[in-house]
């Protein structure tokens, strides 16, 4: 029985180490997403808050409630997000060029990004710090 373990151990360890790598090197961008589902797991189900790591603090800036057009012009640099997802399912290519596949999917994607950063950004701005949290995992899964 020992053969045969140390046999499999011996051919089967090259396989199981390629099969890991080609994982990780194929979905290693997933890693922003599982935060998100863990955090939103966390505060919705087990009822836990949720908080950012000290050395990836988010940045209070509750302070700055009563200084409307600073908020304004911060939740406003959103709006690139979806003039970028707009312009990318709308775009009509000139007849030189061939139209990318993907780009409605592209930019489904970027005008989502942009309306979870909203969130994220208004709940950071006039929302409580558990909230904010919880969005700022959600925005970087996002994006």
């Amino acid at each position: 029985f020992g053969d045969r373990c140390r046999s499999l151990v011996r051919h089967g360890a090259p396989q199981v180490k390629s099969l890991v790598t080609t994982v990780l090197r194929e979905t290693w961008w997933t890693t922003p997403m599982s935060l998100g589902i863990w955090s939103g797991y966390s505060f919705f189900v087990r009822k836990i808050p949720v908080r950012m790591p000290n050395w990836w603090a988010l940045t209070n800036i509750s302070h700055l409630v009563d200084r409307k057009s600073i908020l304004g012009v911060f939740l406003g640099s959103n709006v690139a997000f979806l003039l970028a997802g707009a312009y990318l399912l709308r775009w009509k290519a000139p007849s030189s060029m061939q139209r990318q596949k993907g780009d409605k999917l592209l930019g489904t994607c970027v005008i989502i990004a942009g309306l979870v950063s909203y969130i994220f950004h208004h709940f950071q701005a006039y929302g409580t710090p558990d909230v904010a949290h919880l969005f700022c995992y959600f925005d970087h899964a996002v994006a």
